[in-house]
């Protein structure tokens, strides 16, 4: 955007998916243009027309993700059915299908790993004699 000075009749267009980081820099871009006054949502619809102006179609925070009606509101290309999202619903995890297909943003803020990942990988495992050897460790002494 800053490169937009050196001509006054120059315009930006960026088309793009939801940012997984809001510290980005099109998260911050977003965050400028909706703290603008002129902002208001409608629907799935948000709207900043101050500058920069900015349009956005996205599934709002308290709608549900199952909700279809709701995210294909958020998806204009009539291409995209209802059935397609509920396909990708089930083929993708929640938070591919919140970022991608909802359209919200900052969705990989929290974590890199989905609730309960790391927890599923605890198994019980105890050294077995052949595995410290492997190891290279000398436990004779």
């Amino acid at each position: 955007m800053t490169g937009l000075v050196k001509r006054p009749d120059s315009k930006l267009l960026i088309i793009s998916t939801a940012a997984a980081q809001l510290d980005s820099p099109l998260g911050r871009m977003r965050a400028r243009a909706l703290a603008q006054p002129s902002t208001k949502r409608k629907g799935a619809v948000v709207e900043a027309a101050g500058d920069p102006v900015w349009l956005e179609w996205s599934l709002p925070d308290e709608a549900d993700l199952d909700d279809m009606r709701a995210v294909k509101a958020a998806n204009p290309a009539p291409w995209i059915t209802v059935a397609d999202l509920r396909r990708q619903r089930a083929a993708v995890p929640e938070a591919a299908f919140a970022q991608f297909h909802a359209r919200r943003w900052g969705i990989g803020e929290g974590s890199w790993l989905p609730a309960g990942a790391w927890q599923a990988c605890v198994v019980a495992w105890t050294p077995s004699v052949l595995t410290v050897q492997a190891a290279g460790i000398d436990w004779s002494s």
